[in-house]
């Protein structure tokens, strides 16, 4: 993940400079005026963290105008006080997110995090055919592609990615949450603790089934819908 900040007050900066290092991100640029920060976008970035007065006559008002003409890039004000004019003009520019000063590093690590899934999402739901997943593992996001799923095992909290071809990896979030996010023409939900790729899947009976050579138990409610989802996929 690469980070740009604008930011003219040094302890702040240095702050927001110190919560994106522990995340492991990239800090691209961090510029005290809109002018630098404007120049410094060519570098590339995936976020940018907005302060909205800073030195010069431009504030961050008025780059995050400039993101959404030319970049499209997901961004973040930061400001002591949101006064009901300058919410007015934030509106009109939909922010993915907002820091209030002071702020803890609890608040920068949560902001960011939205703004990235929010952004992905909004990319995703334009996508005309979408055939991956993205996930967040220890701060990175990474892109999982559909076929290369075999099955998704949950315990608590947590839940675990088998693959075809890769080592299977643990993500912090409950199989509820990945039901939600996958295709149900491509993916199903077989007991309370699995998720299986149908495409996967090398027996099916009235009690279980088979993927990867690995037997699951099915629930009463999955039996019938699965069977039919299994012959569509067959055609």
């Amino acid at each position: 993940m690469r980070i740009g900040i604008l930011e003219d007050e040094a302890l702040i900066a240095e702050h927001l400079s110190s919560v994106i290092a522990d995340k492991e991100y990239e800090l691209v640029f961090l510029c005290d005026n809109v002018i630098d920060a404007k120049k410094a976008l060519t570098l590339g970035v995936d976020l940018v963290l907005l302060d909205i007065k800073v030195n010069g006559k431009l504030s961050g008002l008025d780059l995050a105008q400039h993101l959404n003409e030319n970049y499209h890039i997901p961004f973040i004000f930061i400001s002591s006080n949101f006064d009901d004019r300058t919410i007015e003009k934030i509106k009109i520019l939909k922010p993915y997110g907002f820091l209030t000063k002071p702020f803890k590093n609890i608040d920068v690590d949560i902001a960011i995090d939205i703004a990235i899934e929010k952004h992905i999402s909004l990319k995703e739901a334009n996508s005309v055919t979408k055939t991956y997943l993205y996930v967040k593992d220890k701060g990175a996001w990474i892109k999982l592609f559909y076929e290369e799923i075999i099955y998704i095992e949950a315990s608590d909290n947590y839940s675990t990615f088998f693959f075809k071809n890769k080592p299977e990896f643990v993500i912090t979030k409950n199989l509820k949450y990945f039901e939600s996010q996958l295709p149900s023409e491509l993916f199903f939900r077989i007991n309370r603790s699995v998720i299986v790729n149908i495409s996967g899947i090398n027996s099916l009976s009235s009690k279980a089934v088979i993927v990867n050579e690995k037997e699951f138990l099915l629930s009463e409610h999955a039996n019938k819908n699965l069977l039919k989802q299994y012959l569509n996929l067959l055609k």
